[in-house]
C-alpha cells in the first residue's frame, strides 16, 4: 500500500502538517475546504490539489493566484519538495510532500532565525550542516529554495534562482525565491546572458555599488537587462561539481586560464537586487561559495542516485526483455516421427538480434517442419525489437502455409517500408518433409552444415541477398534429398567469427570439425566458450540442428 502523502503549512509563526486525503484536497476561505486560509488575499476557492494515474498536480482556481517554487502556475505537476506559495500573503507557504528529514530540519532552521540575536553565521551553519546530511532527490527543489532563502539574507539581494541544465542543454531555473513581501520572480527579467556566462566560463560575477552602466558591463558583455533594470547588485556564482572543485582553485591559483580548459559548471546560483549591499563583503562572498558549494553537493548526488535508479530500471526492463525473447525461442519445438530439432541462442548482450523458430504444418495435403534461423544487423534493444517483429513474420507466414521465397519477400517489404537506419537481416529458411526432401532458401545468412551420415561434411554455400537490402531482390530455393541420419547444422556468423584474447578467429574450419563429430548447438557453444577463455562474445550465436531420422524414426 502506498504510503500516505501530506502537506508541510507553515506561516504567522506556525506550522501544520496535513495528509492530502480526501482527494481533490482543496484551499481557500472556506469553512469546508481541506485547508482553510483566512485571509482575504486568498480567493473563496483557491486551488485544490488532484490526482490522476501520472500522480499528483496542483491547479489553481483563481487566476494566476497560486506560486510553485517561485513562478505561478495555472497547473502544475507536483514533485515531492515542491513550494507552493501565494501572492499576497508573504511567509504562508505549502511544502508537498516533505521527507521527514528534511521538514524537521527546516523548522529548526526557522526557529533558529526567529531567536533574537541570532547572526547570519550561525543560521548558515545550521544550513549546511544540514544540507550534508542530505541525499534524497525528493527534496532538492525544497533544499535549493532553503539555500535561495540564506543566500537572500546574506547578501540582502531581493531575488535569487538557481539555474541548472536541462535535457537539451538549456539552462532552467530548478528553484526561485524572493523576499518576503516582493513581487514573485520573473525568471523573464533575469540577464540570461551573465548566466550563460558564468556557465559558460566557470568565473564569478559580483557586481555592487553605483548603479551599473552599459560601459561597465561591456567587457564582461553581461547584458543591457542589467543596465535597463537599474540594478546595483548582481551576484552569479557557478556551481562546481565538487570532484572537480579543486581542478578549479588549482587552476585559478596558477593565473589566467582559458575558459575551455576550466572544468565546467553543473548549474549557476544567481542573485540581485536594485539596492546596493555593503553587506556584500569578502566574508559573505566566501559564505556564498561555500553555500553555491553544498548546493553542487546536493545536485551531484542527486543526479547520482537518479543516474542509478535509472541505470537499474533499464536492467530491470532488460532483464524482462531477454526472458520475453528466450522465451519466444524456448517454446515447445515440433516433435516428427522422421526428424529431431534443436537450438541454442546465446546473446552477447542481454538481449540479441539473433532468432530462431521451428513450425509443424501442412501444406496441399503434405505435411513438414519448417526451421526460420534469422540474424538482424546490429545488436542490443534496436535489434532485439527488429528481431521479434520478423519472426512475427515468418510465424504468421508459415500458419498460412506460404512459400519460403514469399517469406522471404515479405520480411524484405516490412524492412524496406520502415526507416530503420538501413538495418538488414540475413535469413535462413530450412523446409523438410517426411521423405526427406530438403528446400532451404538462404538470405546472406552463414551458409549452413550438411553431415551425412557417412561423415561426408560440407556447406550449403548457395546464397541470395539479405532481406531489407535492397528495394527490388530475388529469392531462389535450393533442394536436396536427405537420407536416413543426415544432418543439418545452421548457425548465425557470431559462432565462427568469436575470437580469443589473441584476436583468434573460432573459425569456419573449427565448426566443419565439429558438425563431423555429430556435437549438437550446446556443445558448438560450449566450444566456442572455451575457445575464447573468458573474451565475451562480440556478437550473438545462435545454433539449429536439424536431424533427419527417416519416415520409421529409425
Amino acid at each position: 500500500m502506498a504510503s500516505p502523502v501530506y502537506v508541510v503549512v507553515s506561516g504567522r509563526g506556525e506550522e501544520r502538517r496535513l495528509p492530502v486525503d480526501p482527494l481533490p484536497f482543496t484551499i481557500g476561505r472556506r469553512s469546508t475546504h481541506s485547508l482553510v486560509i483566512a485571509d482575504p488575499h486568498i480567493s473563496r476557492d483557491h486551488a485544490q490539489i488532484c490526482a490522476d494515474e501520472d500522480g499528483y498536480f496542483l491547479l489553481d482556481l483563481a487566476g494566476g493566484g497560486s506560486i510553485v517554487n517561485g513562478q505561478r502556475a495555472a497547473r502544475h505537476r507536483l514533485t515531492p519538495g515542491d513550494r507552493i506559495e501565494f501572492p499576497a500573503c508573504p511567509g504562508l507557504g505549502i511544502v508537498f510532500d516533505p521527507a521527514p528529514d528534511a521538514s524537521v530540519l527546516l523548522t529548526q532552521m526557522r526557529a533558529v532565525d526567529r531567536t533574537e540575536g541570532t547572526g547570519e553565521l550561525e543560521m548558515l551553519r545550521l544550513f549546511l550542516d544540514f544540507a550534508r546530511r542530505l541525499r534524497s532527490a525528493r527534496i532538492v527543489g525544497e533544499v535549493l529554495s532553503a539555500m535561495l532563502d540564506c543566500a537572500l539574507r546574506l547578501t540582502g539581494a531581493e531575488r535569487g534562482l538557481v539555474f541548472l541544465p536541462g535535457a537539451d542543454g538549456r539552462l532552467e531555473v530548478a528553484a526561485a525565491r524572493s523576499t518576503p513581501g516582493a513581487p514573485p520572480v520573473d525568471a523573464t527579467t533575469i540577464s540570461h546572458s551573465v548566466v550563460r556566462e558564468a556557465m559558460d566560463s566557470a568565473a564569478e560575477f559580483v557586481l555592487t555599488g553605483a548603479p551599473l552602466e552599459a560601459g561597465a558591463t561591456a567587457d564582461m558583455e553581461l547584458g543591457q537587462s542589467i543596465v535597463t533594470q537599474g540594478l546595483r547588485t548582481v551576484v552569479c556564482l557557478p556551481l562546481h561539481d565538487p570532484r572537480l572543485r579543486a581542478a578549479l582553485t588549482v587552476a585559478q591559483s596558477i593565473g589566467p586560464t582559458s575558459s575551455s580548459h576550466l572544468p565546467r559548471a553543473i548549474g549557476v546560483l544567481y542573485l540581485d537586487s536594485h539596492a546596493a549591499r555593503p553587506q556584500l563583503s569578502m566574508v559573505s562572498q566566501d559564505l556564498l561559495r561555500a553555500l553555491a558549494g553544498e548546493a553542487a553537493n546536493l545536485v551531484t548526488n542527486v543526479r547520482l542516485v537518479e543516474a542509478e535508479q535509472r541505470a537499474q530500471r533499464l536492467e530491470r526492463e532488460l532483464e524482462l526483455a531477454a526472458a520475453i525473447q528466450q522465451g519466444l525461442m524456448s517454446g515447445e519445438i515440433p516433435r516428427a516421427p522422421y526428424l529431431q530439432v534443436c537450438g541454442h541462442s546465446v546473446a552477447c548482450r542481454q538481449i540479441g538480434g539473433d532468432f530462431f523458430d521451428v513450425l509443424h504444418h501442412a501444406m496441399a495435403g503434405q505435411e513438414g517442419i519448417t526451421v526460420v534461423l534469422a540474424d538482424v544487423s546490429g545488436k542490443g534493444p534496436a535489434a532485439a525489437l527488429l528481431a521479434a517483429s520478423l519472426q512475427g513474420i515468418a510465424h504468421a507466414q508459415l500458419l498460412a502455409g506460404a512459400a519460403l521465397t514469399t517469406i522471404a519477400q515479405t520480411m524484405n517489404a516490412f524492412l524496406r517500408a520502415r526507416p530503420v537506419d538501413d538495418k538488414y537481416a540475413t535469413v535462413l529458411l530450412l523446409r523438410i518433409t517426411p521423405d526427406g526432401a530438403l528446400e532451404y532458401l538462404n538470405c546472406g545468412h552463414q551458409p549452413p552444415v550438411l553431415t551425412r551420415a557417412d561423415g561426408q561434411c560440407r556447406t550449403l554455400a548457395e546464397t541470395c541477398v539479405p532481406v531489407g537490402l535492397l528495394p527490388v531482390a530475388e529469392f531462389t530455393c535450393q533442394r536436396l534429398q536427405l537420407a536416413s541420419g543426415d544432418r543439418v547444422l545452421a548457425s548465425s556468423d557470431g559462432v565462427p567469427d568469436a575470437t580469443n584474447a589473441a584476436g583468434e578467429f573460432f573459425g569456419e574450419e573449427r565448426l566443419l570439425r565439429l558438425a563431423a563429430e555429430g556435437a549438437g548447438p550446446e556443445a558448438v557453444v560450449a566450444a566456442v566458450r572455451a575457445f575464447c577463455a573468458g573474451v565475451p562474445f562480440n556478437d550473438d550465436c545462435t545454433l539449429v540442428e536439424v536431424r533427419f531420422t527417416g519416415a520409421a524414426g529409425g
